[in-house]
């Protein structure tokens, strides 16, 4: 996974371990607009200064239920780690853009991902806002369509595997936080070559680890996932690595508590790839 290594997982760091550190000036997001299926949707681009000429690598970032694109560059009183990203942008010069989730039947922001029994889901074509925005910036000639990441968390997370399945242009590779495939999907079961990484906590309240029901226990609306496991099964089979031998990591400890952080690996350094972080 060539492209994923240095694209995405070095990228995930500070989700597991600390921030990202830069001397360079965090660029502004700026606002933009997208028509999709008569509704305007929103995002926010994060472009650094003094970009390289030529088309850039492009991560597109989705948020949780409830966020907001703001929110994951950083906003309100509790950033979301996802606003790591607005240094790393800066030090790699790439582009990043927020997509803004919309309102569902419980009034809460969110995406349209494969839960055919998430009933609060909103009902928009998330998949064609994001091709969409990435085609957007492909044709104007600042991003490279072979180099497009997708990065969300939570709901977020479960569209990131969303637009692994079904976005044009396809992405080089997506990471999902606290994501996992729908138990119940309404999503066609066609699978292509994605380099997946999956980022994922055995003790995860809201998206348990095993699978099962999505959200709290009094909150039974947010439909069923599948297990991690399930879900690294399914992209060792899209990308062709059942009999692949997984490479073995564990994080170095820190802290004085019980918690730990082990990386598994499968596929060649160039090529599709599956990582796991649990």
């Amino acid at each position: 996974m060539s492209k994923l290594i240095p694209c995405l997982l070095l990228w995930c760091a500070p989700l597991v371990a600390s921030a990202a550190v830069t001397t360079t000036p965090e660029p502004v997001p700026r606002p933009g607009q997208i028509e999709v299926d008569g509704r305007q949707r929103e995002y926010l681009l994060v472009t650094p200064s003094g970009l390289p000429a030529g088309p850039r690598p492009l991560v597109l970032l989705l948020h949780g239920h409830l966020a907001t694109a703001a929110n994951a560059l950083g906003a309100g009183r509790s950033p979301s780690p996802l606003s790591a990203w607005l240094s790393i942008a800066a030090r790699e010069q790439i582009l990043v853009a927020a997509l803004q989730g919309v309102k569902g039947s419980d009034n809460r922001t969110g995406w349209n991902d494969c839960r055919a029994d998430a009933d609060n889901n909103p009902d928009t074509d998330d998949v064609a806002f994001a091709a969409g925005v990435t085609r957007r910036l492909v044709d104007a000639g600042r991003v490279d369509p072979q180099r497009i990441y997708v990065m969300g968390m939570s709901n977020g997370a479960f569209m990131s595997l969303r637009l692994a399945l079904q976005m044009q242009p396809r992405p080089a590779a997506i990471a999902s936080v606290a994501g996992a495939m729908a138990q119940q999907s309404e999503c066609p079961d066609a699978p292509r070559a994605v380099s997946v990484l999956l980022i994922h906590g055995t003790a995860d309240p809201l998206v348990p680890y095993g699978g099962g029901e999505v959200g709290l226990g009094s909150r039974p609306d947010r439909g069923g996932a599948q297990s991690v496991a399930a879900t690294r099964d399914y992209w060792l089979q899209a990308d062709g690595l059942q009999k692949a031998q997984p490479v073995h990591y564990r994080f170095p400890h820190q802290g004085d508590d019980d918690t730990s952080a082990s990386r598994e690996t499968w596929g060649p350094d160039k090529g599709p790839q599956v990582e796991v972080i649990t």
